[in-house]
């Protein structure tokens, strides 16, 4: 219900990367950035893995598999290969396995996208 409720509220932005400003996806929800990374490996559907070596776990959404095998990225993790990345939190910024829970946000058509919303759009969530 929250995750629908974000894809339906989301705001483009259109912030610089190394804006440090908040970012509002849903009435009364604002995301503050805790960092930026490029992505080096896509490790399952719903895990990116930094240049950095930290593990990023999308928050926020349950992200299901179309295929059998959970561990398979999907077409949307693995595009973002390679690519820079904005870390957002609402919540706690790390999980209770040591990895990072965040909001990810890439760019898309010159405009900031919300990798979520696109994951819910896409059926994935």
């Amino acid at each position: 219900m929250i995750a629908a409720l974000f894809a339906v509220s989301f705001l483009s932005g259109t912030s610089a990367w190394g804006e440090e400003s908040d970012t509002v996806i849903a009435a009364g929800c604002k995301l503050s950035t805790i960092g930026t990374g490029t992505v080096s490996a896509a490790i399952d559907h719903r895990t990116l893995k930094l240049a950095d070596g930290r593990l990023v776990r999308l928050a926020g959404i349950e992200v299901a598999s179309r295929d059998t095998d959970a561990t398979t990225p999907t077409p949307a993790l693995a595009a973002l290969i390679d690519q820079p990345i904005i870390l957002r939190r609402l919540g706690p910024a790390i999980d209770r396995y040591g990895d990072v829970l965040a909001h990810v946000f890439h760019t898309l058509a010159g405009n900031e996208s919300w990798l979520q919303s696109e994951l819910i759009a896409q059926g994935y969530a």
